[in-house]
Parts: C-alpha cells; structure tokens; sequence
C-alpha cells in the first residue's frame, strides 16, 4: 500500500511536465526568434534542439524527483509543503548554478513555472490523493486541508 501510495504521488508530477516543458519551449521560442541572429531554419533548429535538451533535463529531473518521493514522507498534508519546497530546492538548485555562473538566464523559465505548479497544481492531486487513501483507511481528513 504505501509503495502504491508513493507511485501515484510521483505520477503527480506530470502537472510540472506539461507547465515546464510549455513555459521552457515558448521562451527558447521568443528568445531565437526575436533575440538571435540567423535565419528563420537556424532559429527553427535551435528551438527544437533546446526543446530535445530540456526533455533529456526531464529525464534526469523524473529520476531525480522519484528517489526524493521515495525517501520523503507524504502520509500527511502537514509536511506535504515542506516536502515540496525541498524537491524544488534540489532540482532548481542545478538551474540556479546555470543562471548564475553560466548567466544562463533561459533556465529561469524552467525555475519559476516550477515553483507555481508545484505549490498549486501538484499539491492539490497530492491533496486528493491523500483525501482518497484517508478516506479507505478512515483517517481524518482536516489535516490535509491546512
């Protein structure tokens, strides 16, 4: 039970996917186009290069935020923020490093989407799915509100 438990709280992070990968492709997109020198073929590919570079970041990222939902506990809602922000620490931590040193700024838009969706759209499927688990077992479901 709790390693299905685990499972559906790391499917969860398709939400980040969806807002990340969209937010990261129209930056990239904006940044070629309207920023960088080339023709409209050089833009086109640099675009879909970057976009198949983040997917790869993706990977790392899903492998990544897994081993973190394996060793944190998520039985209840009251840790469930701190657990979030340690899971946005360490996988923007990375980014921060290639904004920073790299003055990589286009890793900004992965960062930032991140932030919101994991605190808004991906707390609320943890929420339901711990509410629906809680419910089976009887437990009480004011905890997981606050």
């Amino acid at each position: 039970m709790k390693q299905k438990l685990k499972l559906k709280i790391f499917l969860t992070i398709w939400v980040n996917y969806y807002v990340v990968l969209w937010s990261t492709f129209t930056s990239y997109f904006v940044f070629y186009f309207f920023y960088e020198e080339g023709s409209l073929s050089q833009n086109i590919f640099k675009v879909l290069f970057s976009t198949i570079e983040v997917i790869y970041f993706y990977f790392l990222f899903s492998v990544v935020i897994l081993v973190i939902d394996l060793i944190l506990p998520f039985k209840k809602a009251t840790k469930l923020n701190k657990n979030l922000f340690i899971e946005w620490m360490i996988i923007s931590a990375i980014f921060f490093v290639g904004i920073i040193a790299a003055e990589r700024y286009i890793f900004i838009a992965f960062v930032v989407p991140y932030l919101i969706t994991q605190f808004t759209l991906r707390k609320k499927k943890i929420v339901e799915i711990l509410e629906n688990i809680n419910q089976v077992s009887g437990s009480k479901i004011e905890e997981l509100i606050k």
